[in-house]
């Protein structure tokens, strides 16, 4: 964080304890940290492009793992924002699951086909082979 290298550097250790935490299924711990991480926080918290989509990924992750896909597709669409402009592809892939599991293909082919068009099936290298096959099944419709 250029302007407050001092919250930059408690931010990381806050994310990385909630990591742990989370990690080790103590998921509600973890949430309270990342939704405190988030609020220190300056008011544009997406413009601050690291923390911004770190934080909301990490909030978002939590709510995927709780099933709570309403409340993680609003944190990971805030990521998403705050990586406007990136050519990555899991912010793509993570929202595709989460439409998937929702029950809302058509957004879920939308998403995944976006990442398939920026990394190809590689992009789906590191997440669950079902949204994989998801998207190789709709694709060919």
């Amino acid at each position: 964080m250029n302007t407050d290298p001092i919250l930059g550097q408690e931010l990381i250790t806050r994310i990385e304890d909630g990591n742990k935490l989370q990690q080790c299924g103590k998921v509600q711990k973890a949430l309270e940290i990342y939704l405190g991480c988030w609020d220190r926080l300056p008011s544009q918290k997406t413009d601050i492009e690291l923390f911004g989509s770190w934080i909301a990924d990490c909030i978002s992750d939590i709510y995927f793992y709780e099933k709570d896909f309403k409340n993680s597709l609003k944190w990971m669409k805030q990521s998403f924002e705050a990586r406007a402009g990136d050519e990555e592809t899991s912010s793509s892939i993570k929202l595709g699951a989460i439409y998937m599991k929702m029950g809302d293909e058509y957004n879920a082919f939308e998403w995944f086909n976006r990442a398939y068009s920026i990394g190809k099936k590689r992009a789906f290298q590191e997440f669950p082979k079902e949204y994989w096959d998801f998207y190789k099944s709709r694709s060919k419709k």
